[in-house]
């Protein structure tokens, strides 16, 4: 088949409770945007899911309400493949049969993939690779230079070559970000398309990467709280090796209606004033006994007071 097209969606973090700086009425939020999705998942040859379905990882955290609820929207969709996220679980893959993701993936018509490719599907070998807190023997890049190799090897026998798409919910990105992300440079040839979830603010877009960001609004950033929520709609043609994305925006509540801005900017107000007690702190040299700063330090371990601050006044007076 040269013609088809995925669904692809992540990060929905559902919830019964909402995120720290969330307003209540989360839960509903979340689950209408997924609902909305319903009449596009319908008409695609398949809808792929990035990770993180759930925000809670304890099952005891998540209720029957919830999951059923989740699994009466995912029934609507369709051909239904999910990549576990690290908000999924926190146990060895195995176990995950019976928590929530694992009942929802129960579902006639939905598959969990962890680690595994889904085969011959409409002209296209796809990859999963979710993040959990579990130990693995392999790194994402030797996953898909394995996989490439296998790829490589079952093209001799066969008379065209499948379109490769690899589903990554690990923290890819082609830009630096201030925290450890794996280049998308150095796995760019590993395969055709990319669909890439785990990062909240979306990536942009490069040939072969898509990168939507999370379909929840659940952290509250300074550069995040208006930002476009998408799915895309991804049509290839497998033939032609070639592929067009098209992002669809849904439909959400101004910023100030969900999140608590009141408390954010009292919370930027209060990191700025212990910013500047900080920056005073590591400025002053004073002579003192060692009896003197432990003495101090003992004083300040008992304070009720911003962690942080304990910590790097603590710290910068053991420098003393």
């Amino acid at each position: 088949m040269s013609q088809s097209n995925i669904l692809f969606f992540t990060d929905p973090h559902n919830s019964d409770q909402p995120p720290r700086m969330r307003r209540e009425g989360y839960r509903e939020q979340i689950l209408a945007k997924q609902v909305a999705i319903i009449p596009h998942a319908k008409v695609v040859d398949l809808t792929i899911i990035g990770g993180d379905i759930f925000h809670q990882k304890k099952t005891h955290k998540i209720s029957h309400y919830l999951v059923s609820k989740v699994m009466e929207i995912y029934r609507e969709y369709g051909a239904v493949y999910i990549v576990p996220g690290n908000h999924d679980f926190d146990m060895n893959p195995e176990e995950m049969k019976n928590n929530p993701l694992g009942i929802v993936c129960k579902l006639p018509n939905v598959r969990l993939l962890h680690g595994g490719v889904a085969r011959s599907i409409m002209g296209m070998d796809i990859f999963f690779k979710g993040l959990g807190d579990f130990k693995e023997d392999k790194t994402l890049i030797d996953m898909l230079k394995e996989w490439q190799i296998d790829q490589t090897e079952r093209a001799k026998s066969m008379t065209s070559i499948l379109y490769n798409v690899a589903v990554i919910h690990d923290s890819v990105s082609y830009r630096k970000l201030p925290y450890e992300t794996i280049p998308f440079g150095n796995i760019e040839k590993y395969a055709d398309l990319f669909l890439l979830g785990h990062i909240h603010k979306p990536q942009g877009e490069t040939a072969r990467m898509v990168s939507p960001g999370a379909l929840s609004r659940g952290s509250l950033e300074r550069d995040t709280v208006d930002r476009a929520v998408v799915f895309v709609v991804i049509d290839i043609d497998t033939d032609a090796r070639r592929h067009s994305v098209k992002p669809i925006k849904l439909l959400v509540k101004p910023a100030e209606e969900v999140f608590k801005l009141d408390q954010k900017v009292a919370e930027i107000k209060i990191d700025d004033k212990v910013n500047k007690f900080l920056e005073y702190l590591q400025t002053v040299h004073v002579d003192l006994k060692v009896s003197d700063v432990r003495d101090m330090i003992q004083k300040i371990e008992v304070l009720d007071m911003d962690e942080r601050v304990k910590k790097e006044a603590i710290k910068i007076l053991e420098q003393l």
